[in-house]
């Protein structure tokens, strides 16, 4: 069974950066993605990546953020990404 995504971890302004279906797996797969300092990619703990997100929420362009299915930008940001797909039921992941 596919799982419908509900929450996404954007850059705003920017692009997706993780996706899944609660807050805990769209961090878990942010931190896959998101360089830390030094340029690693996947460089950041879960937790580093929810304290950024968390910090990041005050609605400035290229800050992190946390928004879920809601959202007035949720399927634009999902569109705009590619690698998703709408579904009846909600977005998936290709």
């Amino acid at each position: 069974m596919t799982n419908i995504i509900t929450h996404i971890v954007i850059q705003t302004g920017y692009c997706v950066f993780g996706a899944g279906d609660s807050y805990e797996s769209a961090i878990a797969e942010a931190s896959k993605w998101m360089a830390d300092e030094s340029g690693k990619t996947g460089g950041y703990t879960v937790e580093q990546v929810a304290e950024i997100v968390e910090a990041g929420q005050r609605g400035v362009s290229g800050d992190f953020d946390i928004i879920m299915s809601d959202h007035k930008d949720f399927d634009s940001y999902l569109h705009n990404q590619g690698g998703f797909k709408k579904t009846d039921a909600g977005w998936i992941a290709r």
